[in-house]
């Protein structure tokens, strides 16, 4: 298996990664601090993407995580995997989505494992973050680009 692009861990790191561990981070301490300090805000928004059903999640301070066991193992894995600047690679992400569809499928016949749900929810995490990594910085590189030449247009029309 190849991966599409190799990862220097010796250079800096770019703005878009730069921009993705300070969200991770905000993520984190969001679902976090939901339990611990009971704010239902966060709750409520994270009700948007996530069932939030008490028996799949797990508990901080005696009350349930605003986020399910799979979504916070996605979480996890991809804040991890962002920390270690895991290279992009498509066989694991093909791998890791794989895995989750079945884990989902061999939970709906019966065997709903804790485990599984946080190890699919694990890889999945692991092996999106460099795909994600690499969709924002190109995004952030065009809208750098966007706003250079309206800049340079503007210049030359003013005078």
């Amino acid at each position: 298996m190849k991966t599409i692009e190799n990862v220097d861990r010796t250079a800096p790191p770019s703005a878009g990664w730069q921009i993705l561990v300070a969200a991770a981070a905000v993520w984190w301490i969001a679902i976090l601090a939901a339990p611990v300090f009971d704010v239902s805000a966060i709750y409520s928004m994270f009700s948007i993407i996530c069932h939030q059903m008490a028996d799949r999640s797990w508990h901080l301070a005696g009350h349930v995580l605003p986020v399910c066991i799979r979504c916070t193992s996605i979480y996890a894995g991809f804040a991890l995997a962002l920390v270690t600047r895991l290279p992009p690679h498509t066989g694991f992400l093909r791998i890791a989505l794989a895995g989750m569809a079945l884990e989902f499928v061999v939970a709906r016949l019966g065997l709903d494992l804790e485990p599984l749900r946080a190890l699919s929810g694990l890889g999945v995490g692991l092996a999106s973050a460099a795909f994600v990594t690499a969709g924002v910085e190109q995004m952030r590189r065009r809208l750098w680009y966007r706003l250079r030449t309206r800049k340079a247009s503007a210049l030359e029309g003013a005078r």
